[in-house]
């Protein structure tokens, strides 16, 4: 299988790009099928460095889109846009004939296969309103506690997501005590190679609740997906022809 992964922001900063990609290959290679390729590429110039508002998210959309579509042209099985507000997913499974998915349906939808009621740790105030809005729009409030917000921007998970872990597991602790969570979700995918670590802390302070990786999560559905031979609905996303404006 051959995967393409679109970070959906522009890196100004070759270098960091590099770790970035870097931290995410090694971090997915643990769980990803032996035979499955992960590429990984951000958006180009005019592209925002990173997606805290709704504007930020509209102003990438269409280098997504256009992404996607290369991707497919290429000759690859499916696209994971690292993205927990799923910038251009859907608006490519109107052109794609593949699979492609972003962070936050994989994520909510293992966190309530696996209990009742989930909460979102999400990093800025900026991306609340997206993320509630996600819950709305996928028939998923019955099943919400909360969103809690631990004040941490994306440049700072950028340069180092362990640093976000001691916030995170207060945060989750005061979901589960206070909000009546029973699962943890992310509300960024930049919180890498930290779901573990997280949910670890918390069983030592007595709640055993599972805490969701977002990109492993995504990448090992789609895989399932790409496995099975099954895409998204033509009957939901009717096709349509391309139009793409930057």
């Amino acid at each position: 299988m051959k995967i393409l992964l679109i970070v959906p922001i522009n890196f100004e900063n070759k270098l960091t790009e590099k770790k970035v990609f870097d931290r995410l290959s090694e971090h997915l290679e643990a769980v990803k099928d032996s035979r499955t390729q992960i590429d990984l590429i951000s958006l180009p110039e005019g592209a925002t460095p990173s997606i805290e508002c709704r504007s930020d998210r509209r102003n990438n959309e269409a280098y997504v889109v256009a992404a996607a579509l290369d991707a497919e042209q290429r000759g690859y099985d499916g696209v994971f846009v690292s993205d927990m507000d799923m910038c251009g997913v859907d608006q490519s499974r109107k052109v794609l004939k593949i699979p492609i998915v972003g962070g936050f349906r994989p994520c909510v939808n293992s966190a309530i296969l696996l209990a009742g009621k989930f909460s979102i740790i999400t990093m800025v105030e900026g991306v609340v309103e997206m993320q509630r809005g996600h819950v709305t729009d996928f028939g998923l409030v019955e099943r919400f506690a909360s969103i809690r917000v631990v004040d941490i921007p994306v440049c700072d998970l950028i340069d180092d997501p362990l640093k976000s872990i001691p916030v995170l597991v207060t945060a989750a602790r005061q979901a589960v005590y206070e909000d009546g969570a029973e699962s943890i979700i992310f509300g960024c995918t930049g919180f890498i190679n930290v779901a573990s670590q997280v949910q670890q802390e918390l069983y030592k302070m007595g709640i055993d609740v599972p805490v969701i990786d977002p990109n492993r999560t995504a990448v090992n559905c789609l895989e399932g997906l790409i496995k099975n031979n099954i895409s998204q609905s033509r009957e939901f996303y009717r096709r349509e022809e391309p139009s793409l404006t930057f």
